[in-house]
């Protein structure tokens, strides 16, 4: 969906909530109101009717205030309704990377299931590479691999997740290594990988 009139109110609400101007005004108001009142009330030759009146207008004062706080808090409720309806028109993708595919097009409708983009990340760049169970069992996670290109050139890297279940007809089980790829060599090469053995405790 296009959110720019959404984006738009949003900006618009959030001057709204952060400006307290009336707010302000009223209590400057209020208070010289009661000013008023007080040396009014204390000339000793007011009336009855202008000190009634004057102490009318600082109740009035007072409503007015808690009216300009009331719109005020408003105002920050509708700029938190606005956002969250922004947040809705708004899609995040759960790591940085590059967009590789868009699956939709312009003015197309999606749903929450419906897959919109494919977002790739390459640095770090993983490699799974299927392991026979026999030498699976002696790997550890963070143990140090090489893994060697289709240019021959070699990149060290670490073991971050053995599989938990393995492949029963092949009798392997998927390691994944993790390397820097500074170099952004893209992902789908096909590659050979050497585990370093892990070295026995010392006695």
């Amino acid at each position: 969906m296009d959110s720019r009139e959404e984006t738009a109110a949003l900006e618009l609400d959030r001057f709204k909530a952060q400006d307290a101007t009336k707010v302000e005004a009223q209590v400057a108001i209020l208070a010289q109101k009661k000013i008023d009142y007080e040396k009014l009330k204390n000339t000793g030759v007011a009336t009855r009717f202008e000190i009634d009146n004057s102490k009318l207008e600082v109740t009035i004062a007072e409503a007015n205030l808690k009216i300009s706080r009331f719109e005020h808090d408003q105002d920050g409720r509708k700029y938190e309704q606005t956002k969250a309806t922004v947040e809705r028109l708004t899609l995040y993708s759960p790591f940085d990377g590059i967009i590789e595919t868009l699956l939709v097009k312009e003015g197309e409708g999606v749903d929450q299931q419906s897959k919109v983009m494919r977002i790739v990340k390459i640095d770090p760049l993983w490699v799974e590479s299927p392991v026979r169970l026999s030498e699976a069992k002696k790997l550890k996670i963070d143990q140090a691999a090489q893994v060697k290109f289709s240019d021959g050139q070699t990149r060290d890297g670490k073991i971050v997740h053995i599989a938990s279940v393995a492949d029963s007809a092949s009798e392997t089980i998927l390691v994944r290594i993790e390397i820097p790829n500074d170099k952004k060599t893209p992902a789908g090469e096909r590659v050979s990988v050497r585990f370093t053995p892990v070295a026995p405790p010392r006695q």
